[in-house]
């Protein structure tokens, strides 16, 4: 269930919708496939350009998934958040540690690294380039079968991204588990 904020004045509504993964798949296969056909007319890499290539993918996904982390790590710790700011509700007030949330006092699921999700994808496909390059084996199975574990590793890396998003976006909102008889907004602000 997503939730949808609506400004009762202006009628403007704000929600962060989750992403649909099936939906997302069939995008990433079309596009492959008008890539592909693309491609298919212009001269084709060396197996170890491609295997290098897959590479560089992977990390440059892992700097995504860094960057992205770390936005989503400022939304669910309320850090970014203005209205908390406003009345002084920052991490370290109130109680609040590093690793809770500012809204609900709950412990926050971040972990320490924000690289940790993506440091095992880049660490095998290192391995698998390392591999490639130093021994260059004979056949194009071993350059191609590398890089195409490369490719499940960048979706591993891009599909936890989004389940870590869609999480967030779909999580009760903190004001539904208050409790009390006093829903007046000097109420709210105190809480």
């Amino acid at each position: 269930m997503a939730y949808v904020a609506v400004n009762g004045q202006t009628g403007e509504a704000c929600a962060d919708l989750p992403i649909d993964l099936k939906k997302y798949a069939a995008g990433a296969a079309i596009l492959s496939v008008l890539a592909f056909a693309l491609l298919w007319f212009l001269p084709a890499p060396t197996p170890l350009i491609t295997s290098i290539v897959s590479g560089v993918t992977v990390i440059i996904s892992a700097i995504i998934y860094g960057a992205q982390s770390a936005a989503l790590k400022k939304w669910e710790t309320g850090e970014s958040d203005r209205g908390l700011s406003f009345v002084g509700k920052t991490l370290g007030q109130a109680g609040n540690t590093p690793n809770s949330d500012p809204k609900t006092g709950a412990k926050s699921q971040t972990s320490k690294n924000l690289f940790s999700g993506a440091l095992f994808p880049v660490v095998v496909s290192a391995i698998i380039c390392g591999f490639l390059i130093f021994i260059r084996p004979v056949s194009d199975l071993w350059y191609y079968s590398g890089s195409i574990i490369m490719l499940f590793l960048v979706l591993s890396i891009l599909i936890r991204l989004m389940k870590r998003y869609n999480m967030l976006t779909t999580r009760p909102l903190p004001q539904f588990s208050r409790t009390g008889g006093d829903d007046s907004a000097k109420q709210a602000i105190r809480d």
